[in-house]
């Protein structure tokens, strides 16, 4: 027989029911992500373009969407190899950009994403023409 206060419980020590107040609430899922982007992004965009200039902020903010969304796609290791192509890509497309030199640069990429099928890189090489294609002329 069972004395009252004996009864088994239904579920191991340390396990909560799950209630809707210990999941977070997706206004607040949405603030935590606003907060991380603004500290993660912003104020660094902010700092640069407050010490270096509006170009170079510029150049921090798309330098940072081609990463991320090459990083989604083909993996940060594959990322963080292909950064000082990007970079080059990019410093050189601002160099030459409208001028015949730059289709020349446009080619030449196309070409090097083109070879990248062959070996399974080609959707984070295709961050290379783009770093090559949206930037602004530098003087």
């Amino acid at each position: 027989m069972r004395e009252a206060g004996n009864e088994a419980p239904t579920q191991a020590a340390g396990e909560h029911e799950p209630t809707s107040r210990n999941k977070p609430s997706s206004a607040r899922r949405s603030m935590h992500i606003l907060g991380a982007v603004l500290v993660g992004v912003g104020l660094p965009a902010l700092a640069v373009g407050l010490l270096i200039g509006e170009f170079a902020a510029y150049a921090l903010l798309v330098g940072v969407l081609l990463g991320g969304v090459g990083a989604k796609l083909g993996g940060s290791h594959r990322m963080l190899v292909l950064t000082p192509v990007m970079g080059l890509a990019a410093g050189l497309g601002a160099l030459t950009a409208y001028d015949w030199w730059w289709a020349a640069l446009l080619a030449s990429t196309g070409i090097l994403t083109g070879a990248g099928i062959g070996f399974g890189w080609l959707a984070p090489l295709l961050m290379v023409p783009y770093a090559a294609t949206f930037v602004s002329p530098a003087s």
